[in-house]
């Protein structure tokens, strides 16, 4: 499930980024932006009132910003095939 979840929210975000950049549909590509910034808000909004953190909201946008960033980032690396060695066991 690891794989199939990475590599699907890379997916996501590269179609986004590359249908925003490089096409006519971005209005429809920036409503995807759009719908994830506000699912995200309500999700991250939903942790923090039961954390009692509410005053981290402020940070949103940064973190979204982060975040997308992380994704694509992330996205890239996951699947480049490397070798750990982890108190001296291979994975």
């Amino acid at each position: 499930w690891g794989y199939f979840i990475t590599g699907l929210a890379f997916s996501a975000h590269v179609a986004m980024l590359l249908v925003f950049l490089t096409s006519q549909w971005n209005a429809i590509a920036g409503a995807g932006i759009g719908l994830i910034f506000v699912i995200d808000y309500f999700i991250i909004n939903k942790g923090l009132k039961k954390l009692n953190l509410s005053y981290l909201k402020r940070y949103f946008f940064l973190f979204e910003i982060f975040y997308f960033l992380y994704t694509l980032l992330f996205g890239l690396f996951f699947f480049v095939p490397q070798k750990v060695i982890w108190k001296g066991r291979k994975f």
